[in-house]
C-alpha cells in the first residue's frame, strides 16, 4: 500500500478542508480537574484560523511550524517563499472558496472536545521525524516533549449556510517553543515510522 505524505506546512494544508476563523469561542473546559488539556495546547487552532481573516500569513506558518525551522529558512530565501505563497496564494484562495460555500461574515466556533489522549513517547518520535521529512531541505533541530491528538467539533458558519463538523488532529509541544498543530491523527503519525527519506513515504 502507497503511504500518503502529508506536509504540514501551512502554505500546503487547507486544515478542516474548508473553514475558518474570524473569532473562537475556546473557552470550553474539557475533562475532569484530574485530566484535562491544557488551554494553551491547542491554541494553534485559533492562532491558525484568525491568520486567514486578518492576512496574517506569520501567524498562520508559526501555528504549525517550529522556531527552529523558520530561523533556518530566514537564512535564505526559502521563508520569504513560504510567506509569499501562504499570504498570496492559501488565504486568497481558500476565503474564496469558503465564501461560495457558506456566504459572507464567514466564522468558526469551538463547540466542544470530543475526546482525547496523551501522545506516547514513541508517537512523539514520529511527530519529530514528521517536521524533518516535511521541511528535509531545512537543516534543523528540535524536541517534541509532550503532545495530544484530539477530537473536537466545531461549527462553521456564513451569510448563506452553516454547518457543524467534527476533527481529529494532532497538538504538540516543541521545547524552548510552544505548542504547535499538526493536521494528522496520531495513526497517520505512523507513516513516517522508519523512514529515512521522502522517498520511503511513497514506496510500498
Amino acid at each position: 500500500m502507497k503511504k500518503t505524505f502529508a506536509i504540514i506546512t501551512a502554505a500546503a494544508t487547507i486544515f478542516f478542508g474548508g473553514c475558518t476563523v474570524n473569532e473562537l469561542d475556546m473557552d470550553k473546559q474539557v475533562g475532569t480537574a484530574e485530566k484535562s488539556i491544557p488551554d494553551e495546547a491547542v491554541q494553534p487552532f485559533k492562532d491558525y484560523f484568525n491568520g486567514f481573516f486578518s492576512n496574517d500569513g506569520e501567524k498562520i506558518i508559526f501555528s504549525t511550524t517550529p522556531q527552529s525551522y523558520i530561523d533556518e529558512m530566514k537564512k535564505t530565501d526559502k521563508y520569504e517563499q513560504l510567506l509569499t505563497q501562504t499570504t498570496d496564494t492559501v488565504i486568497a484562495y481558500t476565503l474564496q472558496a469558503w465564501e461560495k460555500s457558506y456566504g459572507e461574515d464567514l466564522s468558526v466556533t469551538y463547540l466542544e472536545t470530543s475526546d482525547f489522549s496523551q501522545l506516547e513517547a514513541d508517537k512523539l518520535e514520529l511527530a519529530e521525524l514528521c517536521y524533518k521529512l516535511s521541511y528535509y531541505d531545512v537543516n534543523a533541530e528540535l524536541e517534541i516533549t509532550d503532545g495530544y491528538e484530539v477530537r473536537y467539533k466545531y461549527r462553521i458558519s456564513g451569510s448563506e449556510n452553516s454547518e457543524e463538523s467534527e476533527q481529529t488532529c494532532c497538538f504538540v509541544k516543541v521545547e524552548n517553543d510552544g505548542w504547535k498543530m499538526i493536521s494528522l491523527t496520531a495513526d497517520e503519525l505512523e507513516q513516517f515510522r522508519g523512514a529515512d527519506s521522502l522517498s520511503d513515504l511513497t514506496e510500498s
